[in-house]
């Protein structure tokens, strides 16, 4: 662990003290259907990792994995809006992103706009996103077994972030430039040249504003500052410095407990 997410880790270590109690304290995760996991692509490998922070937040917070949604886009035509999780029980639905420490976090144009037309159709559901970032090296050289990936990130990951979606679309329409630092930066997506598309090689990112890493840490140890960098009242918020459940475990390896600030919203 590097110098500077141990000082981070530390800085905020005696505010996390409150143990999340769990909806499940042993979570299984079942193997993939259809391939041999070490002989699957990169892709494959990302999807796993999404699935173990998915049943990571199942376990602690509730609610079930998979539900597809259609709802109507400005221009009439039905968008598919797939959270993570939706959790009927507690009222929320949930986007699940896993985020290595010291990369940016994209917040893609495309499904902030699904969110918006989510919550435009099911106001009674309250969409939060949660973010977990961990230490874990790179994904497209890994070449190790399920069981290995799921004990690195038992043991990586760093903390968690859990924010409203008001919170998130202030970060996504933020201006890149506030002062005299940048918070997040814009990527805009391009046309594929005619030789790109000719020759198949075009892999254009979509549109999407790029979270700094050195925000996201600051969302962990002064998220009223960024509360207000967005234009929102931290009146309007409850803050919790939380910290992972000490016997929590994923297919039977314990989950290294980890620091989380979850951010909710008041509603009237």
């Amino acid at each position: 662990m590097s110098r500077e997410i141990t000082g981070l880790l530390e800085s905020v270590k005696s505010m996390h003290v409150q143990e999340v109690n769990p909806v499940e304290r042993k979570i299984v995760i079942p193997p993939p259907q259809g391939f041999l996991f070490n002989d699957c692509e990169n892709r494959s490998l990302h999807n796993r990792m999404g699935n173990f922070y998915e049943f990571v937040s199942t376990g602690l917070y509730g609610g079930e994995r998979g539900n597809w949604h259609y709802v109507p886009g400005e221009d009439e035509e039905l968008r598919l809006v797939k959270p993570d999780i939706v959790d009927r029980k507690r009222k929320n639905v949930r986007e699940i992103k896993a985020n290595k420490f010291y990369q940016e976090l994209n917040l893609l144009d495309a499904q902030m706009g699904r969110y918006l037309s989510y919550l435009d159709k099911h106001p009674q559901l309250v969409p939060i996103f949660e973010i977990y970032r961990h230490g874990f090296e790179s994904i497209k050289s890994f070449r190790g077994s399920e069981k290995e990936l799921f004990e690195s990130l038992s043991s990586n990951t760093q903390y968690a972030l859990r924010l409203p979606l008001s919170l998130v679309l202030g970060l996504w329409q933020l201006p890149p430039r506030n002062g005299n630092r940048t918070y997040v930066r814009r990527y805009e997506s391009r046309e594929g040249t005619p030789d790109e598309k000719l020759r198949g090689t075009i892999n254009i990112y979509p549109s999407c504003t790029c979270v700094k890493n050195k925000t996201l840490q600051d969302l962990l140890t002064k998220p009223e500052e960024i509360i207000s960098l967005v234009g929102k009242n931290s009146r309007g918020y409850t803050i919790s410095r939380l910290q992972s459940p000490s016997e929590f475990s994923v297919n039977g390896v314990n989950v290294k407990t980890f620091p989380i600030l979850d951010i909710r919203e008041e509603f009237p």
